[in-house]
């Protein structure tokens, strides 16, 4: 493991002195906290998530309260402000339908707050019309990918992985650029179930993923995995 990556074996809810470790590097260093989420509860979503793909009743919707979960195409080309081809599946915490995708959302929206020590009651709602999404991406074989942004200095961006690299998919994936300019390949480094904990403010995104394969979106491999990003809520003052 490189010096820039620290992994630490984690509990389903890490002790404050972990919380208190991440907290000090953060600025410098890629955390990976591994253990709190059971792998097979994370495959078997996987599977509800692509079967769900399939349906055309939970196409995109406008973010709204109230609004049902729903999925979507993002094919934005490299030319575009931010470029990316993933499938996103969107849920909101007020389906409580929504089972294992709440609560592994819920976990990391509350660990983010902790580390960058905000009132978690705001990890949900941000109290400003924005709501924090439980979202989970699919960067498929045949290209899916992120173009590189730029993440937020004073926060921290947490992503749970839901696939393995070398199984999966082959060749791509997350990565980070460091205050020195230095890329730094994320998904080489972890396991499925990892929660990766990027240095605040770094530059990231995600490499192509297999891009000698053709693109089959009824296929479930290629790159899967859950954050927590806030959005704003159309019409919310």
């Amino acid at each position: 493991m490189a010096e820039n990556f620290h992994v630490i074996a984690a509990a389903e809810e890490p002790a404050s002195d972990t919380i208190a470790t991440i907290r000090e590097g953060i600025g410098e260093r890629c955390f990976v906290l591994r253990g709190m989420f059971d792998p097979g509860r994370l495959a078997r979503l996987k599977s509800e998530l692509h079967a769900l793909s399939r349906r055309r009743d939970a196409l995109d919707a406008p973010l709204v309260r109230g609004c049902a979960n729903h999925h979507r195409l993002v094919d934005s080309p490299y030319e575009s402000d931010a470029p990316a081809f993933r499938r996103e599946f969107v849920n909101l915490h007020w389906n409580e339908g929504s089972g294992d995708v709440n609560r592994f959302g819920r976990v990391l929206a509350g660990l983010r707050h902790a580390i960058i020590g905000l009132d978690p009651a705001t990890s949900i709602e941000a109290g400003d019309g924005r709501v924090s999404l439980f979202r989970i991406d699919h960067y498929p074989s045949g290209g899916g990918f992120c173009g590189p942004r730029v993440g937020d200095v004073n926060g921290v961006e947490l992503s749970l992985l839901m696939s393995q690299y070398g199984e999966d998919y082959r060749s791509g994936g997350l990565f980070y650029i460091d205050r020195g300019n230095r890329h730094h390949f994320v998904d080489g480094q972890t396991r499925f179930g990892d929660l990766v904990v990027l240095p605040a403010g770094a530059v990231w995104g995600v490499y192509p993923i297999d891009v000698e394969r053709p693109v089959d979106l009824l296929v479930a491999g290629g790159r899967w995995s859950l954050s927590t990003p806030f959005a704003p809520l159309e019409g919310a003052s």
